[in-house]
C-alpha cells in the first residue's frame, strides 16, 4: 500500500526531513513487494528513471508495461535501487 507522502504521513512513518513523492505504508506478507524487500517507511523515488512525485505517477509508471522495472528508493536516508523481472 502507497500513499502520497505528506507531513502527516511522514510524521506518523518517523521520516525527517522535507520529503515528498510516494511512500510504502504496508507490505502483505508474502506479495511481491515483500519478496522483494519493500518495507513501510521506503519512499519510491523512480521507476526506469522517470521521477516519482505522486501515487498517479506510479501507477503510470508500473502501468505502462510488464516488468523488467528499475526502482529507486529511500530507506533511512540510504538510496537503493531494484530490478524486478
Amino acid at each position: 500500500m502507497v500513499v502520497n507522502l505528506s507531513p502527516a504521513v511522514a510524521d506518523e512513518l518517523s521520516l525527517e526531513g522535507a520529503w515528498a513523492g510516494v511512500a510504502i505504508i504496508a507490505v502483505n506478507p508474502g506479495c511481491v513487494a515483500d519478496r522483494i524487500g519493500f518495507a513501510p517507511g521506503d519512499i519510491i523515488l523512480s521507476v526506469d528513471g522517470h521521477k516519482i512525485a505522486t501515487v498517479a505517477d506510479l501507477k503510470a509508471a508500473l502501468g505502462h508495461g510488464a516488468a523488467p522495472w528499475t526502482i529507486s528508493f529511500r530507506r533511512e536516508g540510504q538510496v537503493d535501487t531494484v530490478r524486478i523481472r
